[in-house]
């Protein structure tokens, strides 16, 4: 990059005569989720050579300023460069929200109206699209119109989760007490089933029932129906089968 712009600058007479080239400062800001990894020095990069010949390789570096590797205490205060940081490791709209709203207080001044425009630019077209796809910023022009939307967006999110949440809740009522009931009424069904079989044979095996007996198998649970389907087939009364 450095080498192309000295190009460039020869190429459009920017330099001229026996002028010497500008330094340039080369820095590397990287905004990767992962750790920079690369070396810092092109020198690092080309192949042993002997010792007299080292003082030829080209000694270009740059300097690297990672994002990530600064917390999120160091970057609070009124500096424009850490609220770039900020912005970029933003994980919510809301930690957008709070960046947008330092910037509205640091950019008050008429001279400073360009950067406002900037800033609102960038984080309408580049932020905002990775966060809010469907969202229309366009009409916003300032950052502080910037700063009142994301407000609203953020109250009506939080409504809408609210009601979401709500919603979800009576759907999940309303699937568990229809599962619980069909669970119920076939839990229902089976005990009177085995009420009606266990009438059935002890009403085949020594005659008509007693209304007291009757009454006694319609109020028993499901283990006391079991018990006596199993007894019946060895009781030979029905004072042995149900007790005295």
């Amino acid at each position: 990059y450095v080498g192309l712009l000295y190009q460039d600058l020869i190429a459009s007479k920017e330099i001229k005569g026996r002028d010497k080239l500008p330094p340039v400062f080369p820095l590397v800001l990287y905004n990767g989720s992962s750790r920079w990894t690369a070396p810092l020095r092109i020198r690092e990069l080309i192949a042993d050579v002997p010792d007299d010949l080292s003082c030829y390789l080209p000694e270009f570096r740059y300097y690297l300023i990672e994002e990530h590797s600064y917390s999120d205490e160091r970057l609070l205060g009124s500096n424009l460069a850490s609220a770039i940081f900020r912005l970029e490791k933003s994980e919510s709209i809301e930690d957008i929200r709070k960046v947008v709203d330092d910037l509205v207080s640091w950019l008050k001044e008429p001279e400073q109206a360009q950067l406002r425009r900037v800033f609102t630019t960038w984080i309408k077209r580049v932020l905002m699209r990775a966060y809010l796809e469907d969202e229309n910023f366009s009409h916003a022009t300032d950052l502080l119109e910037v700063s009142t939307m994301l407000a609203e967006r953020v109250e009506q999110w939080t409504e809408q989760w609210k009601q979401e949440g709500i919603k979800e809740g009576i759907q999940k009522g309303i699937q568990k007490g229809i599962k619980e009931g069909i669970q119920k009424g076939i839990q229902k069904g089976i005990q009177k089933g085995h009420r009606l079989s266990l009438k059935r044979q002890a009403q085949l095996k020594f005659g008509s029932l007693p209304k007291d007996i009757e009454a006694m198998i319609d109020r028993a649970d499901e283990a006391t129906l079991m018990g006596w389907l199993d007894r019946i087939l060895v009781a030979n009364s029905l004072s042995e089968l149900f007790g005295a």
